[in-house]
């Protein structure tokens, strides 16, 4: 890499001063030539071709004695720079100087008197080379299974090595050893969409390492349409998929409860109406187990928590409700919690696990087991969340969780009521686990949240006490790495983000006019479109 020298009259104005505070500060090594004379030298410099390098000179003679300071960069016996009469009353000077080749160098300082005495003193210099100078290429957008090349190029005088490193992982795909320049191409196929990262780097014999990232998406990135809208608008609603379909329950809007029940038919893209809410309430949980569909906790039309489970039979459009028995409310009433399907030998489970939340004292570390087999509620005072969260009223919400291969992932929401959370935790409750993920780029309470093919989507929310956000954002466990969505054609808070046949639908929702007593919900369908290789 060749870099151009700062114009001579500006660099030296600097140096000089510099030079003045080297001398004051005792930057300078001091060599001594002749008792009682001596010429002082900088330490050993080191820098790269094409660097402006300063070097620091003063004779300690008499005052005046100096007729002339000659100095010899290149160790050739021939001087570079001479200094007749020089500033500083004659007895000290700066120069730079800029080498056009990497070597070990020794420069020399002669000092010579009035009296034509010559005193000397050296200084070694190491010049490398910079770093390689590299270029590469890639295409921006590639179809599925297309088979596409990279191209990349280094120049060093120094060369060692060049490589293409596919992820960024630090393991070389194609890996080939070079000296002055070397163009190395690889021809690559990517069968999976995606947004994919591809490195080329070089490196020198100085230990100098260069990298330039490309990416290169393959097929077409997630996108958005809208579906048909809702009969009621509401916001903080439960929803759960069961046999094709969509399942929205309760919610709120303004001032009020949402007590119905809607399904929407991806097939004909149409809303139809089900059996309502036997108890009208906000912030529940809907998990589907089997062929049923469990609702618990949320608020009520009185403000009041509901301590139990209603479950909802889709094949039928009919409720079952349980008496008011100890063995069938929560220990801890809760809205606002993270809820895990669990436990059982058969295909799917036979408990629900609740953590955090929110109940009548406030956030909640409590976790609760629901045993679906003979319908009851049990303390658990062992499986505690890492970090306990929840929701609090229309302007702060629950961690969002969702599954994948039978972890629980809690995501965002606030510890204090208000400060949103960028915190990502999972739950292995086979191995009784909790982990911390990568949090999230942007901090958020009531954001909708869903899993498809090993990515976690979160959607909307709220990144402050109130109101609502348009951003989206994917986590990709397998990279570990998040990466930004389309922005939601709307604002959305307390929405409900379901997965069903390969795509995300996010339901309703409130409008950033949303405040702690008044929400105002929607009655948008808005519907993800992942990563695909068709259009």
């Amino acid at each position: 890499m060749r870099l151009q020298p700062k114009p001579n009259s500006a660099v030296l104005a600097a140096l000089l001063v510099t030079a003045v505070l080297a001398l004051f500060l005792g930057a300078c090594e001091e060599k001594v030539s002749t008792p009682g004379v001596h010429v002082i030298t900088p330490d050993s410099l080191r820098g790269t071709i094409g660097d402006t390098l300063v070097f620091l000179g003063v004779y300690t003679g008499a005052p005046g004695d100096v007729a002339r300071h000659s100095w010899d960069f290149n160790s050739d016996g021939i001087f570079d720079a001479e200094w007749v009469n020089p500033g500083f009353g004659g007895d000290s000077v700066a120069v730079i100087h800029t080498y056009s080749r990497a070597d070990d160098y020794v420069a020399t300082l002669q000092v010579t008197t009035v009296q034509n005495r010559l005193y000397r003193a050296t200084t070694p210099v190491a010049v490398t080379d910079g770093v390689p100078l590299i270029t590469a290429s890639a295409p921006d957008t590639v179809a599925c299974g297309e088979t596409f090349t990279l191209v990349g190029h280094a120049e060093d005088d120094a060369g060692r090595r060049a490589f293409w490193d596919l992820g960024g992982d630090g393991n070389a795909e194609l890996s080939q050893t070079y000296t002055d320049s070397i163009t190395l191409a690889l021809d690559v196929t990517y069968d999976e969409p995606g947004r994919y990262l591809v490195v080329f780097g070089a490196s020198d014999n100085d230990a100098h390492v260069e990298r330039l990232t490309l990416t290169v998406i393959v097929g077409s990135p997630p996108a958005w349409v809208s579906g048909a809208s809702l009969a009621e608008a509401r916001a903080d609603q439960a929803a759960a998929a069961w046999n094709g379909r969509l399942y929205v329950f309760g919610g709120r809007h303004g001032r009020g409860v949402v007590g119905s029940t809607e399904i929407y038919d991806p097939g004909s893209d149409s809303w139809s109406a089900g059996s309502p809410l036997p108890s009208p309430r906000w912030g529940a949980r809907a998990l589907t187990m089997g062929d049923l569909i469990y609702v618990m906790g949320g608020v009520t039309v009185t403000d009041s928590v509901f301590p139990k489970v209603e479950i909802y039979d889709p094949a039928a459009d009919s409720w079952t409700t349980f008496p008011d028995l100890p063995k069938h409310r929560m220990p801890t009433r809760k809205r606002g919690f993270a809820a895990l399907r669990v436990g059982g030998t058969t295909a799917c489970c036979d408990s629900i696990m609740l953590f955090g939340g929110i109940g009548a004292t406030g956030i909640n570390d409590t976790t609760l087991i629901y045993n679906t087999v003979n319908d009851s509620f049990s303390m658990d005072v062992t499986h505690f969340m890492g970090q306990t969260r929840a929701w609090l009223g229309g302007a702060t919400a629950w961690d969002t969780p969702e599954q994948l291969d039978g972890k629980l992932f809690s995501v965002g929401g606030t510890t204090d009521g208000a400060t949103p959370s960028a915190r990502i935790e999972s739950y292995n409750p086979f191995s009784d686990f909790w982990r911390n993920e990568m949090a999230m780029p942007t901090a958020r309470v009531a954001p909708a949240a869903a899993f498809l093919e090993g990515k976690l989507y979160v959607l909307g929310g709220s990144t402050g006490v109130s109101g609502a956000s348009d951003v989206g954002e994917v986590y990709s466990l397998a990279q570990e790495r998040w990466d930004a969505l389309p922005a939601l054609p709307a604002p959305r808070s307390g929405a409900s983000a379901v997965e069903l046949e390969g795509r995300i639908y996010l339901i309703a929702g409130a409008t950033p006019a949303t405040s702690t007593y008044h929400v105002e919900g929607s009655r948008d369908l808005q519907i993800l479109l992942p990563w695909r290789c068709g259009p």
